[in-house]
């Protein structure tokens, strides 16, 4: 035993003496040959004590440690043992010398991609975190047992462009972080957090874990504010006896969140990209005499956790932990009256217990996590529950209903019979909304407090970022040619679908629309400066002769499907879905200065009511293409109403006319061709586009130049100059996440932004506008259903580009596209078209023109040197990498020649096997011969033998005879 000891402590002071130097030269071996990169790249994966102890196995490994990328010291492995040199013992190594001397013997040309250390000790710590920031590690990771008071000072003092990834565990306690402006992901194991904003100096930070963490007695909230946060998880935190109430989020981004053992939290906004989450709620504290006296009864814990739940309604994936479920459980009879929270879900993983069976679901639970999202993947589900029984049932009156949305689902007469809101009608309107501010409650408020607004204490660029309500120049901000969903002020209208929209007076006014099968009547105004909803309150019209040719009516009728457009200071609507029973076409009128409503008679030939018509604006005439009637027959004729004698006509076209359909949508171009875009029919939908000359009255059908876009109907279209923008739509398996852009006169589309599939623009029956705000174009789209009732108001800033006023057709290419759009474009007509005369859009002021290109140009610049930054730092790179590369392929040809002299021994070696193959195939018939050769050898003896016996007696009988 004392002889391992002694060889095992002369093996361990080996590598010591390969640090301060002695020690007898090793001996080559076999492992020699191996390239230094593969070499380092092993020894990257184990302790820096193991990597120097190893230089002991070969010659060639003496001084390898000193170019590893990755150090990692840990001190429990640590031994104080004595090193011996040829003559006697010379002293001990403590594990801070040990430290000291690799970092000094290190190679200072290699770069260190990482740094980790275990080890109590704080000025040993404190020499290793100083050394990794000098040296620009990006990946650095400390460990300590001791608490260690000082860390919270020495570490507001640091900072760190380079630095990606931090974790930091031990028994910690500090304020402020350092500025790590390049940090990506934080770890934070068994850290007391002792101010509030501990995370605002991580511009970059994506991903942050807590896991074990504590506050202090005092500190009552913790901000995570964190504009790139993609995935928060918290981990068994706060379980100890604090007053402690509640984590602040401002998590934008936010994709992934992990909860684990936390107490419930309730949620005062909604996270608007969150996709997974893990909720594994522990009620109960490991001990006794740790129980927090705040924690809430079992009451309210199940109140806190169906506000979790809410929080979290738009994931998609959702894992449920067995005291989730049970907890859940003990409310199902509560929950059977309660609307599900889930609206996007698509899995739900209910995570067993080990080594134990699923748990039981009650189906009131069940029905209250799925009702809200049908055909819903369950996984670990009891086979007494299936999924099936939670989904929706979707009613057709025939086999060939397009089922695209809940107006499909339900026949004429059924829509007519909803009066009373349903459900889900109260789930949504009662969904709190608005800012981006999150607040977890982790205990819930007393009768005897009340809990204060939070969001005067989150800092003021985050507040004026995202309430964007105080200031009328919240367009000024906006990134050109993205989405933006807009902050509201005060209440909004019901979420719904087939309204109609038209900008007026920077007013937003929204008309009817439809929801859960029930027609809205209601009359919205959304103000473009405050940002803010009003309900147009209407009254009838007291004095026909006010406006020419109408009548009164009492109420303003519930209406979907419809088409509204703007003429002079009157909005003016047609056709629609309506529970009354005319059979022909209704023109509406609503006076925006006075607030009157009624009806425009009209005469003529008055078309059949229908809904899912286009309507379109060309001087004092509308032209209304397509619908669907009362009775489900598709239309494809024109009519024109002249809104000037109030007279309807057919007009007579030739050629071949589009197909019936509705829910497409179109625009005129030049004050002469009429364009129709998409739509469908009962089972097919349409990406065509179809072109009629006004003045001719031709169809024609002209190829679409540019991307490729799906089939579509129930989009929104707007056209602004010569540009047509085409916003959302579907075909009954997906929205469409497109914006489109039309050039008109060449005919080419293209993509010009996407979303996500369950963005609220990818929808069906929504509404697009155009506003003109300072000079400026915005896009302002309002509504729509894709799985569910939208009510978000979202604009876009288009590029200045867009709306630039050349000449049409100026250029032979352009003339030539044009004529591929019909023959009366070129063919029909001697003369060349212009029509820059004809112009019916409001001219912009020419110094707002010039003031905006002047920004558009500064913006290039700065992007230009920008884009020239980021290109000198990567010709850097790219010429470090050529250098690494050279040296790699030196390598590589080295390596190469010892393969190649190996497989020359090789082939040698073979061959001298092959000879010794041959030699011993022959070895039998080898023994055979010299099995002969004996035999023969015997024989001969024996014949010797016999003849000296007759040649001595022979001799004998001569000498006596």
């Amino acid at each position: 035993m004392l002889t391992e000891t002694k060889m095992k402590r002369k093996a361990t002071s080996s590598c010591y003496t390969n640090v301060y130097g002695g020690g007898d030269e090793q001996q080559e071996d076999r492992l020699s040959s191996l390239p230094d990169v593969l070499l380092i790249y092993i020894f990257s994966f184990i302790d820096i004590r193991l990597a120097v102890q190893s230089s002991i196995l070969s010659k060639r490994w003496v001084n390898l440690w000193t170019s590893l990328p990755v150090l990692n010291f840990d001190s429990s492995s640590f031994e104080e043992v004595p090193i011996y040199n040829v003559s006697n013992f010379v002293y001990k190594i403590t594990f801070d010398n040990f430290i000291d001397k690799v970092l000094a013997c290190r190679n200072a040309t290699i770069k260190i991609d990482g740094v980790s250390i275990k080890v109590t000790n704080y000025k040993t710590m404190a020499r290793v975190f100083d050394y990794a920031l000098k040296h620009h590690v990006p990946n650095l990771s400390i460990d300590t047992s001791e608490y260690l008071t000082q860390y919270r000072t020495f570490l507001c003092s640091k900072s760190s462009d380079s630095l990606v990834s931090f974790t930091l565990k031990g028994m910690l306690e500090f304020g402020i972080f350092p500025k790590f402006s390049g940090l990506v992901s934080l770890r934070l194991e068994r850290v007391k957090i002792v101010e509030s904003d501990a995370f605002s100096c991580f511009p970059n930070l994506k991903e942050l874990f807590l896991v074990n963490c504590k506050l202090p007695l005092d500190l009552h909230d913790l901000h995570v504010i964190a504009l790139q946060l993609t995935r928060l998880t918290i981990f068994s935190c706060f379980y100890h006896p604090i007053p402690y109430e509640r984590i602040v989020l401002f998590t934008p981004k936010l994709m992934l969140l992990e909860l684990d053992g936390l107490v419930p939290m309730s949620f005062e906004a909604k996270l608007p990209v969150l996709e997974t989450v893990h909720i594994d709620c522990c009620f109960a504290f490991p001990r006794v005499c740790d129980r927090n006296p705040h924690q809430p009864d079992e009451d309210q814990q199940k109140v806190n956790l169906i506000k979790i739940l809410w929080c979290v309604r738009n994931a998609k994936y959702v894992h449920l932990s067995p005291s989730t479920v049970k907890l859940l459980s003990l409310s199902h009879s509560k929950l059977v009256q309660e609307p599900s929270p889930f609206v996007n879900l698509k899995v739900l993983n209910l995570i067993p217990p080990p080594n134990k069976p699923v748990p039981e679901l009650h189906s009131s639970v069940a029905a209250y996590l799925l009702k809200g999202s049908p055909g819903v993947v369950v996984k670990a589900l009891p086979r007494s529950v299936t999924v099936k029984r939670f989904c929706f049932a979707q009613t057709t009156s025939s086999p060939d209903r397009r089922l695209r949305s809940p107006h499909s689902y339900i026949s004429r007469s059924t829509r007519q019979r909803a009066n009373a809101p349903t459900r889900s009608e109260h789930r949504t309107t009662t969904i709190a909304t608005g800012f981006r501010y999150i607040t977890l409650l982790l205990f819930y408020s007393t009768a005897n407090r009340v809990e204060k607004q939070i969001f005067e204490e989150i800092p003021h660029e985050f507040r004026k970022a995202n309430m964007g309500t105080d200031s009328g120049n919240w367009h000024s901000a906006l990134n050109f040619d993205q989405w933006v969903t807009l902050p509201v002020a005060g209440s909004r209208p019901s979420a719904r679908y087939k309204h109609a929209a038209v900008i007026a007076d920077e007013k937003l006014f929204m008309v009817g629309g439809t929801r859960n099968g029930r027609y809205l009547s209601d009359v919205q105004a959304f103000d473009l400066k405050n940002l803010s909803w009003s309900t147009v309150k209407l009254s009838t019209t007291l004095d026909a002769q006010n406006v020419n040719n109408s009548t009164s009516t009492e109420n303003f009728p519930a209406i979907s499907g419809h088409s509204m457009v703007k003429w002079g200071n009157k909005l003016l609507l047609l056709g629609g879905y309506t529970k009354d029973t005319s059979d022909y076409v209704t023109v509406r009128f609503i006076d925006l200065e006075s607030h009157l409503y009624g009806v425009m008679e009209a005469t003529g030939k008055v078309p059949v009511a229908c809904g899912g018509q286009s309507v379109s604006l060309v001087g004092s005439k509308l032209i209304m293409f397509g619908g669907e009637d009362k009775h489900r027959r598709l239309m494809n004729d024109v009519h024109i109403l002249d809104i000037e004698t109030m007279t309807w006509n057919v007009s007579e076209t030739i050629h071949t006319p589009p197909a019936p359909r509705f829910d497409h949508t179109a625009t005129v171009h030049a004050n002469r061709y009429l364009q129709i875009f998409g739509g469908c029919t009962h089972s097919v939908f349409f990406n065509d586009l179809h072109v009629l000359d006004l003045e001719t009255l031709e169809w024609s059908q002209p190829q679409i130049q540019g991307d490729a876009v799906s089939p579509r109907a129930g989009h929104a279209g707007i056209s602004i100059d010569e540009k047509w923008f085409i916003v959302g739509g579907g075909d009954n398996r997906s929205g469409a996440s497109e914006t489109l852009v039309m050039d008109m006169p060449k005919l080419v589309i293209s993509i010009l932004t996407n979303v996500k599939g369950r963005d609220p623009l990818a929808s069906e029956g929504l509404s697009v506008s155009s506003a003109l705000i300072d000079g400026e174009q915005f896009l302002v789209a309002f509504g729509g259903y894709n799985g569910k009732y939208n009510n978000e108001v979202v604009v876009m800033r288009p590029t200045p580009k867009y709306f630039k006023h050349p000449k049409i057709y100026q250029s032979p290419a352009a003339a030539a596209a044009a004529a591929s759009v019909t023959a009366a474009y070129a063919l029909a007509k001697s003369e060349s078209l212009d029509f820059t005369t004809i112009d019916s859009k409001p001219k912009m002021d020419l110094s707002v023109e010039v003031n905006v290109i002047k920004e558009e140009k500064k913006a290039l610049e700065s992007t230009i040197e920008e884009v020239k930054a980021v290109n000198s730092g990567l010709l850097e790179k790219l010429e470090e990498l050529n250098g690494t590369r050279v040296d790699l392929s030196k390598e590589l040809q080295s390596v190469q020649g010892q393969l190649a002299s190996e497989k020359s021994r090789c082939d040698d070696l073979e061959a001298q096997i092959l000879d010794l193959q041959k030699k011993l195939s022959s070895m039998p018939s080898i023994e055979q011969e010299l099995q002969a050769l004996r035999t023969q050898k015997s024989a001969i003896e024996q014949e010797m033998e016999t003849g000296q016996t007759e040649n001595s007696g022979g001799v004998w009988r001569w000498i006596a005879g």
